[in-house]
């Protein structure tokens, strides 16, 4: 998902290890995200986010959705769509849609 390695080659292999198991749970993330925003389209993240707080689903801030919101679009799973006033924040926002 990411150009740049999570672990430098010079690192111990539990390094590496843990780098793998990181890559893995994001690439999991980021499914899982476009997969919530597929039922949810023209969401900001600040209403994605509400609602996954709402649901008891993990990413429980916007600092921690925001991560993600970053890997989703660099992969191409997700993509912005227009920007609104967010019912959350009352700013304007970028509104989201799964590719």
């Amino acid at each position: 998902m990411r150009n740049e390695p999570l672990a430098r080659n010079s690192d111990p292999v539990t390094s590496h290890q843990a780098a793998l198991f990181a890559e893995s749970k994001r690439t999991e993330m980021v499914e899982r995200l476009a997969g919530f925003i597929v039922g949810r389209p023209y969401r900001t993240r600040g209403e994605l986010c509400e609602l996954m707080q709402d649901m008891g689903m993990r990413y429980h801030n916007i600092s921690t959705l925001d991560k993600r919101f970053t890997d989703a679009e660099r992969s191409g799973a997700i993509r912005g769509f227009g920007k609104r006033k967010c019912e959350v924040t009352g700013r304007t926002a970028q509104t989201w849609v799964a590719t």
